[in-house]
């Protein structure tokens, strides 16, 4: 089982996060304003190809992440934010991420295929 943190919950992030937990990995998201709310509300609900995937997950925002958790309390960390947003997320988790002492690496393109 692989402990990922998913740094963005929206679309991509939300998907591969649910894929992920339908296969039985432990995933924390990180999110902000009122989508970290709604996650922490209702649970990550996914709709792909007519079914419906619902899950409760921890979402946390990011000074309750570093709060709780070290960098390398994961087996990886998954960026999934919109290019507008990435510098500003950086810059604000800079120096927790530093602190796992561990190099960033491609994610598969094809990690959670079906096929």
């Amino acid at each position: 089982m692989l402990k990922l943190l998913f740094i963005g919950a929206g679309g991509i992030g939300g998907y591969y996060a649910a894929r992920l937990l339908r296969a039985g990995h432990q995933i924390t998201l990180s999110a902000r304003g009122e989508h970290l709310a709604a996650l922490q509300r209702n649970g990550l609900r996914v709709h792909y190809q007519g079914d419906t995937w619902h899950h409760q997950v921890t979402a946390l925002s990011h000074g309750d992440l570093i709060a709780r958790h070290k960098a390398k309390d994961f087996t990886a960390i998954v960026l999934t934010l919109k290019s507008s947003a990435t510098a500003a997320v950086m810059q604000e988790l800079a120096d927790w991420l530093r602190a796992a002492d561990a190099s960033p690496r491609t994610w598969p393109r094809r990690l959670c295929h079906d096929g």
